[in-house]
């Protein structure tokens, strides 16, 4: 049997078989330097290209890109070289590209092992429109044993989720300022919501009025209000 690596011809091949990294064996008879027959066992190196693939994740609008080669055994890729379909460009296993607008894009990877081969793998990307946020409609103070302030915040059409998480903070605008109550409220797409809160201190002519809003991706937005107390 001819052990070790070289270039000699098969004379007969007996048996092939692809292995689980893409590499094929050869097993036959071949003729050494003096003539002489020879079994040999050969497994091809660098017959097969890497296999390209990747994965994305987007927050807002910006994205992030992991390359990936399955078959641990292929040759050592050298370089992940990416393309993400808005004239821009990238290296490297492990990218992060910011879109300048919303839409559809085809992200592309193109990677080269050690032998110079190279595969290349796309996607289609569609980055929406930054989270808008819910907006508070209307405001009303309503006095008595337990004063409330009865607010309605409306959540915009098309959010990620169908729905817009919700948390309100009210203050007095004193110089020393209270917190004067706080909330959370779940408000669906396209819809807007009437809710009451309850208030710990009595407030001035003037509230400031926080609201902080997240959709279903972790995109938030957060508006604060100077709110005129009405009394009724």
């Amino acid at each position: 049997m001819q052990l070790g690596t070289g270039s000699l011809a098969f004379s007969t091949a007996n048996a092939v078989a692809l292995e689980p990294d893409g590499k094929i064996v050869l097993a036959g008879n071949v003729l050494d330097a003096n003539d002489d027959a020879e079994f040999m066992v050969a497994r091809l190196i660098g017959d097969l290209p890497p296999v390209a693939t990747f994965t994305a994740a987007r927050l807002g609008l910006t994205a992030s890109f992991t390359g990936t080669t399955p078959g641990a055994d292929y040759d050592a890729v050298t370089s992940y070289a990416w393309s993400f379909g808005d004239g821009a460009s990238g290296a490297g296993i492990h990218v992060s590209h910011t879109y300048a607008r919303s839409g559809t894009y085809t992200v592309a990877v193109t990677v080269t092992d050690a032998d110079g081969l190279t595969s290349t793998s796309s996607q289609r990307l569609t980055v929406p429109s930054p989270f808008a946020g819910s907006t508070l409609v209307s405001t009303r103070l309503k006095l008595g044993k337990h004063d409330s302030l009865s607010l309605a915040l409306r959540c915009p059409a098309g959010v990620p989720g169908g729905k817009c998480l919700d948390a309100i903070v009210v203050e007095s605008t004193a110089r020393r300022a209270k917190r004067l109550g706080s909330a959370s409220f779940t408000v669906a797409a396209g819809r807007t919501l009437s809710v009451s809160l309850k208030l710990r201190h009595r407030p001035g002519s003037h509230a400031l009025l926080r609201l902080s809003s997240r959709d279903s991706l972790g995109q938030s937005k957060t508006i604060s209000y100077r709110v005129a107390i009405r009394r009724t």
